[in-house]
C-alpha cells in the first residue's frame, strides 16, 4: 500500500475515532429536579394569572401540579384562575383540593369563604372563615367578612361582635367606617 493510501486510511480513521469521543468531562448532568420544574411552573402561573392570561395560566399550574401534586399553592391558584375563568365548580374543586393538602391555607379558605357567601351559603362562608380564624392573622377584611356574614344569617349579637372586636383592633381602618355606617 502506498505511503499516501496509508496516511489517508489513518486520516479518516482517526476523524472517525474522534467522533466517538465524548465532549463532555465528569459526571453525567443530573435529571431536572421535579420539584423545581414545579415550582417554575407554579411561578410561571402565577405570573400569568397575574397578566389575566388565564388559559395560560391554567396550563402552566395543571403541569405545576403534575410534577407535585402536593404544591398546595398551586392547587390554591388554579382556583382563582378557574374562578376568574367563571368555572366556580372547578374553583371550587382545586381550593378544597388545596386544603387537602395543607388543612391551614389562609388564602384558600379565605377564597372558599367568599366563593360560599358568593353563593349565598352563609353556613358554610361561616365555617370556611372560622377555620381561617383559628389559624391564620385576623385583618379588619375578615373582621368585616365575618360581621357581613354574621348579619345575613340574621345573628345580631355575633355581628356586634365582630364590629365591636374591628372597632377595637382596627378603629382608623376602612372596614370599621364601613361597618359603622351599615350599623
Amino acid at each position: 500500500m502506498k505511503k499516501s493510501a496509508f496516511m489517508s486510511i489513518l486520516a479518516l480513521a482517526a476523524l472517525l475515532a474522534a467522533g466517538c469521543v465524548s465532549s463532555t468531562t465528569g459526571p453525567p448532568p443530573p435529571d431536572p429536579d421535579e420539584d423545581d420544574a414545579a415550582e417554575y411552573n407554579y411561578q410561571l402561573g402565577a405570573r400569568y394569572y397575574g397578566n389575566k392570561s388565564y388559559e395560560l395560566a391554567r396550563d402552566r399550574l395543571e403541569r405545576a401540579i403534575e410534577l407535585d401534586p402536593k404544591l398546595a399553592k398551586a392547587h390554591m391558584t388554579l382556583g382563582m384562575v378557574y374562578e376568574a375563568l367563571d368555572h366556580t365548580e372547578a374553583a371550587e374543586q382545586f381550593y378544597r383540593a388545596a386544603l387537602e393538602r395543607k388543612a391551614t391555607y389562609g388564602e384558600a379558605l379565605l377564597q372558599l369563604c367568599l366563593l360560599k357567601y358568593q353563593q349565598e351559603d352563609y353556613l358554610h362562608a361561616r365555617a370556611f372563615l372560622q377555620r381561617f380564624m383559628s389559624a391564620n392573622v385576623t385583618t379588619a377584611g375578615v373582621l368585616y367578612l365575618a360581621s357581613e356574614i354574621e348579619r345575613k344569617l340574621g345573628n345580631e349579637r355575633g355581628r356586634d361582635e365582630f364590629v365591636n372586636q374591628l372597632l377595637r383592633d382596627f378603629p382608623e381602618s376602612p372596614e370599621a367606617r364601613r361597618a359603622l355606617g351599615s350599623g
